[in-house]
């Protein structure tokens, strides 16, 4: 993987902010292990549990901000 990527600038700017509702309720490790695979396929490694971590602490961030 190139070390210049930046994965939570990643996740934000193309998974994130798609992601309606719903799916932010959803969210868990399966799912992003679904994310890891489906990356994977588009040549972009990254380990489910750093993803799992990343989005979990987007959608904390936005809980928060909205209280």
């Amino acid at each position: 993987m190139n070390s210049d990527f930046d994965l939570p600038c990643f996740l934000l700017g193309e998974i994130y902010c798609h992601m309606d509702e719903t799916d932010k309720e959803n969210w868990s490790l399966a799912e992003a292990w679904n994310l890891s695979h489906d990356l994977l396929a588009e040549g972009i490694q990254a380990d489910a549990q750093e993803i799992y971590e990343i989005i979990g602490e987007f959608i904390a961030q936005d809980r928060e901000d909205a209280e």
